[in-house]
């Protein structure tokens, strides 16, 4: 099973998930799984192995793995 997740302004999926995956997430950028037609930018994100009470905190840890990319682009936008 898998999240999506989808960011506003212009953000870099690649280096999200870069970031993402430093921090031991199994996150891959959506913009390289198309094959015919440009999907945008997102994070493709695994999670049948977190157990829902703890869901919380795995979210507010992805938030602090991407949080250089993104505060940095909420900021010039």
């Amino acid at each position: 099973m898998h999240l999506l997740l989808r960011f506003m302004g212009r953000v870099q999926d690649a280096r999200l998930a870069q970031l993402a995956r430093i921090d031991g997430f199994g996150a891959e950028p959506l913009s390289s799984r198309s094959v015919r037609h440009d999907c945008g930018q997102g994070l493709l994100v695994g999670f049948t192995n977190a157990a829902e009470a703890d869901a919380p905190a795995i979210a507010r840890r992805l938030r602090r793995a991407i949080e250089p990319v993104t505060e940095r682009r909420a900021r010039t936008d």
